[in-house]
C-alpha cells in the first residue's frame, strides 16, 4: 500500500474512533454480565490490518474493488463487535459474523454496530454496505461447522483474553471443521502464547484425528462392499497414520498432525485496560480438502 492509502487509513480510523466514543457514552460500552477482558483500540486494529495486508493476507478493497474475492470473517469471543465493524469498515472483509458468550454484550453489540455502521456511511460517507456485522450469542465451545453453513467463514478472529484453553481448543477444531476457514488470527497475551496455542493445536490435532478415522473407515466399507479400493480414498493403517502425540516431533513438524501452519507473527500489539505486549498469530490450513462423500467407482 502507498504511503497517501496508510494516511487515507489512519484519517479514516480517527473519525471511526470518534464516531466510536460518541456511540458507547450512550450506554453501549463493552462492559456485560461476565466483564470485560479489555480491548484493542481503533489505531491497534488498523495496525494489525496494516501488517495483515502488507503480509498478503488481507486486501484493502479500494485499491482492487472487483479483483478479489469476497472475504467473510468468524470473530470468536467478540464482545461488542468491534474488531468486525472497523473491518467492514475499512473495506477489509465483506460480512462477518461475532460470537459471544454474554448476553449483555450481545445486546448491546447488535445496537452498537447498527449506529456506528450508518454514522460511518452518512457522516462519514464510507461506501459500505449497511448490513452490520451479526452478533450471536453463544459459546465458542459449542460450536459446530453447522453454525457457519450460511457464512462459509474464509477468516477467523479472536482477541482471546479471557478465554480458557477448551475454548482455544474448540477453535482448533473449527479451523479443521469449517472447511472454508483458511486462516485464523489468533491475538493472545505473548507470555500467554505457548499454553493457549498448545490448547488449539491440541484441537486441531483430535479433530484431524478424527478426520482421518472417518476416512479410513469409510474406504474400509467401500472396500468391503465393492471388493476393490476406490479411487481418491487412501487405504492406511494405524501405523502410516499414527494418532497426535505417538512420536517425537521436531520444532518443525510440531503443527504438522493438526493441518495447520503459522503464516505469520505480529508482535507488539497493545490493549487498552492490560499490561505487557500481544502476539497475533496468523494460522493457516496445510491440509487438502477431503474427498467426496460418494466418489464414483
Amino acid at each position: 500500500m502507498a504511503p497517501r492509502a496508510w494516511s487515507h487509513l489512519t484519517f479514516l480510523v480517527r473519525e471511526l474512533a470518534a464516531l466510536d466514543r460518541r456511540v458507547r457514552k450512550r450506554g453501549l460500552d463493552g462492559e456485560g454480565v461476565i466483564g470485560t477482558y479489555g480491548s484493542i483500540g481503533f489505531r491497534q486494529m488498523l495496525l494489525l490490518a496494516w501488517e495483515l495486508v502488507q503480509a498478503g493476507l488481507l486486501e484493502w478493497r479500494r485499491e482492487n474493488p472487483c479483483g478479489r474475492d469476497r472475504v467473510h470473517a468468524v470473530d470468536f469471543g467478540a464482545g461488542i463487535n468491534r474488531p468486525l465493524l472497523v473491518w467492514q469498515a475499512l473495506g477489509l472483509i465483506d460480512r462477518g459474523v461475532g460470537v459471544e458468550l454474554d448476553s449483555q454484550k450481545v445486546s448491546n453489540g447488535r445496537v452498537y454496530c447498527a449506529r456506528m455502521l450508518h454514522a460511518a456511511v452518512h457522516e462519514l460517507g464510507l461506501p459500505v454496505s449497511q448490513r452490520a456485522p451479526e452478533l450471536v450469542c453463544k459459546d465458542v465451545v459449542k460450536l459446530s461447522s453447522e453454525d457457519f453453513s450460511s457464512l462459509r467463514p474464509s477468516l477467523g478472529y479472536s482477541f482471546s483474553q479471557g478465554m480458557g484453553r477448551e475454548a482455544h481448543g474448540a477453535m482448533g477444531r473449527l479451523m479443521v471443521e469449517v472447511e472454508s476457514m483458511q486462516r485464523l488470527v489468533l491475538l493472545v497475551h505473548t507470555a500467554d502464547a505457548p499454553r493457549l496455542l498448545g490448547a488449539l493445536r491440541a484441537g486441531a490435532a483430535e479433530a484431524q484425528a478424527v478426520r482421518r478415522r472417518g476416512i479410513r473407515e469409510r474406504a474400509h466399507e467401500l472396500v468391503a462392499e465393492r471388493g476393490r479400493a476406490v479411487a481418491g480414498w487412501p487405504l492406511c493403517t494405524q501405523d502410516e497414520a499414527p494418532e497426535p502425540g505417538t512420536q517425537e516431533r521436531g520444532p518443525g513438524e510440531y503443527w504438522a498432525d493438526a493441518g495447520l501452519r503459522v503464516a505469520a507473527t505480529i508482535s507488539g500489539i497493545s490493549a487498552q485496560g492490560h499490561h505487557g505486549t500481544y502476539t497475533a498469530f496468523v494460522l493457516a490450513k496445510t491440509t487438502r480438502p477431503l474427498p467426496p462423500e460418494s466418489p464414483t467407482v
